[in-house]
């Protein structure tokens, strides 16, 4: 305990404190910021490009899943309305959006944007008879809704990215 106290009367005790301090400062901003990692058997500090990755993904399926649920309250209901269809479609849909997050590459360009909306509409043409889902305001519905997807995917991206 002498040899401390005798070291922080010096001159140089003080300076290699202020160093140290700062090493110990660096340390802890670049173990946040992902630059830096250190993993033992109790302790982990940092977060390594994967882990940051997974929690982006899980993230973003999270919004996928309530927003295509959101979607789900929206769709005109017409008599002999099959629920189970519509549940079949809406997993079509949720697949496909999936895709998208697992292939990242979502961009929030005019023409990436219109082929995914054109994507969406078809799988719902595909699986539906009802002339209700080819209306145009049903389409545009549709086409809010994806454009509204894909910002907030990219959204969820740049939170997590954003340092």
């Amino acid at each position: 305990m002498e040899a401390l106290i005798d070291g922080l009367k010096s001159t140089n005790g003080w300076i290699i404190a202020i160093l140290l301090g700062v090493v110990i400062y660096l340390t802890i901003k670049m173990a946040k910021a992902g630059i830096f990692r250190f993993k033992s058997e109790r302790i982990q500090i940092g977060l390594d490009a994967s882990d940051k990755e997974q929690k982006v993904i899980r993230h973003q399926i999270e919004f996928v899943r309530n927003a295509i649920e959101g979607f789900e309250r929206d769709i005109p209901k017409f008599e002999g309305y099959d629920e189970f269809r519509g549940k079949f479609i809406l997993e079509k849909l949720f697949d496909e959006v999936i895709n998208w997050i697992i292939f990242n590459h979502i961009e929030d360009t005019k023409s990436y944007i219109e082929v995914k909306q054109d994507i969406i509409i078809s799988i719902i043409k595909k699986y539906t008879f009802n002339e209700l889902y080819t209306d145009p305001s049903f389409i545009t519905q549709v086409k809010k809704h994806v454009k509204y997807i894909i910002t907030r995917l990219i959204d969820i991206r740049e939170e997590y990215y954003k340092d």
